[in-house]
């Protein structure tokens, strides 16, 4: 609610979120200067008062508990993750933040990103499935991991979908709770580096472990480089905020980023030929 999605072309209603992208934590809090605002044609809209996300950036991380989730930061993710990912964590405690062990039952459960990416699948094919169908070439326009998302969502029924929404107010009132004992949490962005593009759904469904949770609770994060895999793909660190907390979030990131230095490096180019 903080950005209007207003003239977005939806994905799935309930999950989509729009920020922005940059090449530095600064350069996003400056975007998000611009891009935040209430607008009374978005239905989510929040109507809280202007903050500047860049005010806080050079506070530091002394006095923040920041989060590693029990059963949830860690798992089934690639080791080349989970090194970089802990790395990171060791980094944030030397720039004085206080690591601890949280726990949120519902992640094990209910809030698999497994269960959320079913409404998703539902959803996506509420807003394309008609014309999907109603499509002669629909190989030819479709790619392959659009006509299976399509085709999982159309198994997916109403009943089901309508309970998963009925449960949201009080899963997303329990997941808020972790933040009476922390100010943030940490995650990967991503459990793999990035998907080979011959890859299929399932390598790419898998990606959205640690995004979709979020999402669908309404939780803003920021994801921030936190070093590379052998093979020199970028690694991500994801800091998740409790709502409306998007300034604490940069400034974590900020501190992290200016620390190591991992934004200004770049990945080396695997094409073979120039375009």
């Amino acid at each position: 609610g903080r950005v209007s999605l207003s003239g977005v072309y939806p994905r799935a209603y309930s999950l989509d979120v729009a920020g922005p992208l940059a090449r530095s934590v600064r350069d996003v809090a400056i975007m998000l200067n611009g891009m935040a605002g209430h607008d009374p044609s978005y239905e989510y809209s929040k109507n809280v008062a202007a903050e500047n996300f860049a005010a806080d950036l050079d506070k530091g991380l002394k006095g923040l508990r920041l989060g590693i989730i029990e059963n949830y930061s860690y798992r089934d993710i690639d080791p080349e993750v989970a090194d970089a990912v802990r790395a990171a964590t060791d980094k944030l405690a030397s720039l004085g933040a206080e690591i601890v062990s949280v726990k949120i039952p519902l992640f094990g459960g209910p809030l698999d990103y497994a269960s959320l990416f079913n409404m998703l699948l539902y959803e996506f094919n509420q807003i394309l499935g008609n014309e999907f169908r109603a499509t002669a070439n629909r190989a030819e326009l479709f790619g392959p991991i659009v006509q299976a998302n399509i085709d999982r969502g159309m198994k997916i029924t109403r009943e089901e979908y309508e309970k998963a929404r009925a449960e949201r107010p009080r899963q997303i009132a329990e997941v808020k709770q972790v933040f009476q004992g922390v100010d943030a949490l940490l995650t990967p962005t991503m459990p793999t580096t990035a998907p080979l593009l011959a890859g299929g759904s399932k390598d790419y469904d898998r990606g959205r472990q640690f995004t979709l949770p979020f999402s669908w609770t309404g939780l803003p994060s920021v994801a921030v480089p936190c070093g590379f895999s052998p093979a020199g793909l970028p690694i991500g660190l994801q800091i998740v905020g409790n709502e409306l907390q998007e300034r604490l979030l940069l400034r974590i990131g900020a501190a992290y980023e200016d620390a190591t230095g991992f934004y200004r490096r770049r990945p080396p180019v695997h094409c073979a030929e120039a375009v």
